[in-house]
């Protein structure tokens, strides 16, 4: 047995269900997370990109197990297992375990020293060990108050000066801190992200120029290229079936509703 092959979910119950995104967030707690008292929805579609990844690498580690052994292995990935793993952190159970950990669209982070505040012209997030206040000067003389008034002082304090002085003002301490990106516009548009390649604007035949996110993998000896923009919904059926031969059953397709080659709009999330 020298294959290796992929597939999804072993529990019968739930391997012949529909599997999406916000389905997986409402039953692996992460809505709870999100949303706190009521659910409320991840916007980003965290465990379908996970399932992705998580299956490659299985994959790649089953290949390199037949290479050493000789011996193929099924590899199975689910939606399920990605939603479990990416909170991973939050799963933990122990003797004292409180299941208290900040929830809700109003969480701004887990505890004073670890959360956004508002600067004077907008969000500074900071993580600080609070031995390290006392080097920041504008945090200098609140740095021994107990933890419990921190949270309150500090929104005060961070009110009293701009993100940009904060930022420096922070890092200068040893002090993790960065801007808040408030919107998606922001961050496709921020130097750093064009230089690092993870923001590309391109041209599309079908929409013209596009911004879309860059690889988030590099490899120094096979590095990845960005291929060409996702094209128009159904706009290359016709020469994906002509790889395979069936370049002559499209338009009996199209006819019989099968397939659907233009006037799709892109777009929608799951």
């Amino acid at each position: 047995f020298r294959r290796v092959l992929f597939r999804s979910g072993e529990t019968p119950e739930f391997a012949t269900r529909p599997g999406r995104e916000v389905l997986i967030q409402a039953l692996t707690g992460m809505q709870t997370r999100y949303g706190g008292a009521k659910p409320a929805q991840n916007p980003l579609n965290a465990t379908d990109y996970a399932t992705g990844l998580s299956a490659s690498l299985g994959i790649a580690l089953a290949l390199l197990h037949r290479q050493r052994t000789g011996e193929g292995q099924y590899v199975t990935g689910a939606l399920i297992y990605s939603g479990t793993l990416l909170q991973s952190s939050l799963l933990q159970d122990f003797a004292g375990k409180q299941w208290n950990d900040p929830g809700g669209l109003d969480a701004r982070g887990r505890g004073p020293l670890n959360r956004a505040y508002q600067a004077s012209d907008g969000w500074v997030y900071m993580v600080a060990h609070k031995e390290a206040l006392a080097q920041c000067p504008a945090l200098a003389n609140i740095a021994n108050q107990p933890e419990s008034m921190l949270e309150r002082t500090f929104e005060a304090r961070f009110r009293e000066h701009a993100v940009a002085e904060w930022e420096s003002q922070l890092r200068a301490a040893g002090i993790a801190a960065h801007r808040v990106m408030l919107s998606f516009g922001e961050v496709m548009e921020d130097p750093i992200a064009i230089q690092q390649g993870l923001s590309l604007a391109r041209h599309h035949p079908g929409q013209g120029m596009v911004t879309t996110s860059g690889p988030g993998m590099r490899l120094t000896r096979t590095p990845l290229t960005p291929g060409r923009p996702t094209p128009m919904p159904g706009s290359n059926a016709e020469s994906i079936l002509g790889e395979i031969g069936m370049a002559h059953v499209v338009e009996r397709l199209v006819k019989a509703g099968v397939l659907v080659t233009s006037g799709v709009e892109p777009g929608g999330a799951s």
